[in-house]
């Protein structure tokens, strides 16, 4: 007579069955959480998307106004003559590009499990894509001779001395007051602060002070204080907390301070036409298939931050909160 045997190995196969009967795959992929591109936003800079492909350089005409008027006497020649001169500035417009690639067997495989390995491919090089003209927009790119918004040479530099950690209150409120005097007094009151960009820490510490006598705290003050227009600020200043004013950013892309392992605060005007770039957006080649293998080459185009009015903008390097 003939016995059934189960041995150890098929236990644990049967086991491995067993718990994938029981498996529910769910419908919603997670994905990586990813800091914000805010720089392409265009909240902050201005874009449009009007770049030629092919362009290497855009060419910017500054008109500055020359001559007075002149009160008249009994002479003719006294009357004054005025004219303009104008003067060029370039900036350089380059190109990036993110390929990727999937075999045919990887796509086979992702039709009989219901995957979009090509969309979600894409979205890889859509996300790199935009974190390479954020950083581009930010600091520029050394190799090319560009600047961003955090490193422009023509931006006015404030080295306040300001320490966030051990001051009160109201040396906080005056720090504030000085530098939007300080962009004021550099543009002559031809356009307000609309946008101060701040790091993390420092949100964190203005808003874990109090205002004596209130229940008040610090960002909130400074929220209502500039929220509507006034001598300086025309439609009120909103406050911008981002990683990149933090000194790992700004060490690790070379940006030099007024002090070595400063924070910089950005104070930004309203005027739209204070800074700009230009873009012509994302193009996909035809799929290449190389043996087994589909090969997709997505390319861009992205000026340099053009900064058209640079004693708009205050650099603000302080100490940072420990």
């Amino acid at each position: 007579m003939s016995q059934f045997r189960i041995d150890n190995q098929d236990i644990i196969q049967a086991g491995i069955f067993l718990d994938k009967e029981l498996e529910q795959n769910l419908e919603m992929v997670l994905e990586e959480r990813l800091p914000l591109q805010w720089a392409m936003d265009g909240t902050i800079i201005p874009m449009t998307a009007d770049l030629q492909p092919g362009t290497r350089k855009l060419i910017e005409e500054t008109q500055k106004d020359v001559g007075e008027a002149r009160f008249l006497s009994d002479y003719t020649e006294d009357i004054s003559y005025v004219d303009y001169s104008v003067q060029e500035a370039d900036y350089k417009a380059l190109d990036y590009a993110a390929s990727f690639t999937y075999s045919i067997l990887e796509l086979n495989a992702a039709r009989k499990a219901g995957r979009d390995i090509v969309g979600r491919k894409m979205r890889v090089a859509n996300r790199v894509m935009v974190e390479k003209a954020h950083n581009f927009l930010l600091v520029g790119e050394t190799k090319y001779n560009c600047t961003g918004l955090y490193n422009n040479p023509n931006v006015p530099v404030e080295d306040s001395g300001f320490d966030p950690n051990s001051i009160t209150v109201q040396d906080h409120i005056d720090f504030m007051t000085e530098q939007l005097d300080i962009v004021a007094t550099n543009n002559l009151l031809t356009a307000g602060v609309e946008t101060v960009v701040i790091p993390k820490k420092l949100w964190s510490r203005w808003t874990s002070l109090l205002i004596p006598g209130t229940s008040d705290n610090l960002m909130s003050y400074f929220t209502k204080i500039y929220a509507s227009g006034n001598g300086i600020t025309e439609n009120g200043i909103q406050f911008r907390v981002v990683n990149e004013s933090d000194v790992p950013f700004l060490d690790a892309n070379g940006v030099t301070r007024a002090q070595p392992g400063y924070y910089r605060l950005l104070f930004l005007p309203y005027a739209t036409d204070a800074m700009s770039a230009k873009m012509y957006p994302m193009a996909t080649l035809p799929a290449q298939l190389q043996g087994l293998r589909y090969h997709v080459h997505n390319y861009q185009g992205i000026s340099e931050l053009m900064i058209h009015y640079p004693n708009e903008i205050l650099y603000s390097d302080i100490t940072p909160v420990v």
